[in-house]
């Protein structure tokens, strides 16, 4: 079992050794069938991911102006790992199979049942 604590603020990294950037923030998701049951949907690298965290993947949050267009334009910087795409959680690191390439940007979080 990996710990919440264990993957923020830690690098990720491909099996190439490419530096996708700290892990910001961590998606979780839970089906119909176990509600109450939360597992690890996605890992969100770069600034992108932190400007995610605080909402301004898709501008849905009151600012100004200024501040939406840089948070914006920061967040199209960050990628969203799915975590089926972890390959090892290290002592230094998180290695994911894949390029940066392969990697969406985050997107504002869901309001459809199972997404959190």
């Amino acid at each position: 079992m990996v710990r919440v604590s264990e993957l923020l603020e830690r690098p990720a990294i491909n099996e190439a050794g490419e530096n996708l950037g700290e892990v910001h923030d961590i998606r979780f998701s839970s089906t119909d069938e176990r509600p109450t049951q939360w597992t690890a949907a996605s890992l969100l690298v770069g600034m992108g991911g932190f400007a995610a965290r605080l909402g301004y993947a898709q501008g849905s949050v009151s600012r100004p102006a200024p501040l939406g267009a840089l948070f914006g334009w920061v967040s199209r910087r960050g990628l969203e790992i799915p975590w089926d795409r972890v390959v090892a959680v290290r002592s230094d690191c998180i290695v994911v199979s894949g390029t940066a390439g392969d990697f969406g940007h985050p997107q504002e979080e869901s309001t459809g049942k199972g997404d959190r």
